[in-house]
């Protein structure tokens, strides 16, 4: 998101997540987002976590990998479920 968003930034052609903390839970969230994310606006923000954006336009193909046994995996055209 940063990268587009900033010009003179570099562009990204592929985006490959691992187990990536995308909905503001979890251990690696919780271990991580302050080394980050300095207010409850930021980690609100589409830089906090993709899922707040409301333009996905101009991002690169991403493939996100997840743990199957624990999560359900969803395509890229389906809309996300709530928690």
């Amino acid at each position: 998101m940063k990268s587009r968003n900033n010009k003179g930034s570099p562009k990204f052609s592929f985006q490959l997540l691992v187990y990536a903390a995308l909905d503001g839970r979890g251990l690696s969230w919780t271990e991580c987002k302050d080394l980050y994310l300095n207010t409850d606006r930021d980690i609100r923000s589409e830089y906090g976590s993709p899922l707040w954006s409301q333009d996905f336009s101009g991002l690169p193909p991403t493939f996100n990998i997840l743990d199957t046994t624990k999560y359900m995996i969803f395509a890229v055209n389906q809309p996300i479920p709530e928690p």
